[in-house]
């Protein structure tokens, strides 16, 4: 596998300046680029096969688009995994992504899924509740 494609890669190639290139591809509100011109870029971007970086829309964003679930069960049984499925479906039809968590301590002492909270690889984390509501 070659290098990544990257926003230089595509200025490069359509003599432009990153800045042009990200307008484009962000669809920056706002941004007067000429119609050919963002056409080139795209066809570009699209011939290089460029994937934006969600760790970089992540830190612009402030938010990683992405949904933990703690997984307790097995999911070799089938109703545990239709479930996970049921919530992949949902997710990535509003273009977000999923990650699988455990309830396990890592050696920090934080549980896996606040880890991956406080790490910003989720945006959220709702606590199983227990009895009488408690954790």
């Amino acid at each position: 596998m070659g290098k990544r494609a990257t926003l230089k890669d595509i200025a490069a190639a359509a003599h432009v300046t990153t800045a042009t290139v990200s307008y484009v591809i962000n669809r920056t509100p706002g941004q007067k680029i000429a119609p050919a011109t963002r056409d080139r870029i795209l066809a570009i971007a699209r011939d290089l096969n460029y994937v934006p970086s969600s760790a970089a829309r992540a830190l612009r964003s402030k938010r990683s688009r992405t949904i933990g679930v703690v997984a307790k069960k097995n999911l070799a049984v089938p109703r545990f995994n239709q479930t996970i499925r049921g919530i992949q479906s949902v997710l990535e039809d509003l273009d977000m992504s999923l990650l699988l968590c455990t309830n396990r301590r890592r050696r920090d002492g934080l549980c896996d899924y606040l880890g991956a909270f406080y790490e910003g690889r989720v945006d959220g984390v709702r606590p199983r509740r227990g009895r009488a509501g408690r954790p």
